[in-house]
């Protein structure tokens, strides 16, 4: 603190660091706020890159923030700057531009980095990944031009890049490891209907193989092999290989890392004074008492805020835990996909319900700890039930085994109205 004004710095300009730092704003008029941001650009809605893909929205529509704003809001907005080394002893934050930020508290706001390929040829410009607007600028120039597309993964990004090629009526074929999509939260049942909603977009699905190589002409793809010597001719191979989280700035210092950065329920790490929120945070789940991650855009902001009103606490008694049931909402070919709470590819010893049918294409599974719902996933009609479950999951209510299967029943409220697709908010 110099000359009582406290200075706050976060590390990382997507929704929670962002958040953060309006909040910091808003609260305290006089704070010093640094935001430091490897990205060039400030913040812009991750959410919108699918549509943007589909050509749903303009890049105009993507865009949600300018560096005028932050300057209007006093914000030190540092662009193409990366944080690379954190004094913890001295509360210091050394930068790549070559200056120290001091701190009276820091948050951690760094997220992750996508897998990239590993096979020969994976250099060739036509590899592609989907995280940033960059990326999603690269699709969008190359998938002007091609024919035909592989996607490689079992995850929702390779869905995402899967259903923005085939938008554009590129002749896709998905590839992946596992024997169905999101192969840890649906059955073979749910696997099955996922199929046929690819097939009526001329998608093609090879399951339990992986990346081989890719041949390029002129550095350019012409064609992906799987692993299993199929060759595939492809303009564009999207690649949805999973997330890393970004912790190397933690090195040479304290901070506890698992798989993420861990965090207290108040998003403090074990370091006084240092937070953690965003994608890159593995915190203290309230629900499931367990230490969790979550990656939707919607917990990344709701993190960001409370970790910074936490940050702001005079009085470590005056700190909110954070509470949240998770949601990702997404289209799934000309479905819907809702997915809740906790499932089996954060917690596998969970139990599960199923009901369905394969002609209307609704689908619902539900996720149970002892005799508590603790998640789900919606498809298609099934999703109106999504309130009602969520709330069942936030009250903790005890659910008998006998009675597990009126769950399943579960409908809407009278009168009410499911929220809108994620994705559909930012048209």
């Amino acid at each position: 603190m110099v000359n009582g004004r406290r200075s706050y710095v976060i590390i990382g300009n997507g929704i929670a660091g962002t958040s953060a730092a309006e909040t910091i704003r808003k609260n305290d008029q006089n704070a010093r706020v640094v935001l430091i941001a490897e990205e060039p650009y400030p913040l812009y809605n991750r959410v919108a890159l699918p549509p943007y893909l589909k050509l749903k929205v303009t890049e105009k529509k993507v865009l949600m923030r300018t560096v005028e704003q932050h300057q209007q809001r006093g914000i030190e907005l540092l662009l193409n700057t990366r944080a690379e080394a954190l004094d913890t002893s001295n509360k210091v934050v050394h930068a790549s531009n070559g200056e120290s930020y001091p701190y009276d508290a820091l948050l951690l706001a760094v997220g992750g980095t996508p897998n990239h390929l590993d096979a020969p040829g994976a250099e060739a410009r036509g590899v592609c990944y989907f995280q940033t607007l960059d990326d999603t600028n690269e699709i969008l120039e190359i998938a002007s031009r091609a024919k035909h597309a592989v996607t490689f993964g079992g995850s929702y990004i390779s869905y995402e890049l899967t259903e923005g090629f085939a938008s554009r009526g590129i002749l896709t074929t998905w590839v992946m490891r596992g024997p169905r999509f999101l192969r840890q939260v649906l059955d073979d049942v749910g696997g099955q209907m996922v199929e046929k909603l690819a097939a009526r977009h001329d998608v093609s699905i090879i399951y339990g193989d992986e990346p081989g190589q890719v041949d390029a002409k002129g550095n350019h793809v012409v064609a992906a092999w799987t692993k299993s010597k199929q060759r595939i001719a492809a303009d564009l191979v999207g690649c949805g290989l999973g997330l890393r989280l970004n912790t190397r700035v933690c090195r040479g210092t304290d901070i506890h890392i698992h798989r993420g950065i861990l965090t207290d329920r108040f998003l403090e790490t074990n370091v006084p004074g240092v937070y953690a929120a965003g994608d890159c945070a593995e915190f203290y789940d309230m629900y499931l008492h367990i230490y969790n991650t979550i990656g939707t855009w919607e917990s990344a902001g709701l993190q960001g805020r409370l970790a910074a009103l936490n940050m702001m606490c005079e009085h470590p008694g005056d700190r909110q835990p954070f509470q949240h049931v998770p949601t990702y909402t997404s289209t799934l070919f000309d479905s819907k996909i809702t997915v809740f709470g906790s499932t089996p590819s954060d917690q596998p010893m969970l139990d599960s319900l199923v009901q369905y049918d394969m002609d209307s294409f609704a689908y619902k599974r539900l996720f149970f700890h002892e005799h508590l719902l603790v998640g789900g996933v919606l498809i298609g009609s099934a999703a109106k039930s999504r309130t009602p479950l969520m709330q069942v999951v936030k009250e903790r209510r005890e659910i008998l085994n006998d009675d597990r299967a009126a769950l399943l029943d579960l409908g809407p409220a009278a009168g009410s109205r499911e929220a809108d697709l994620e994705e559909a908010s930012v048209e």
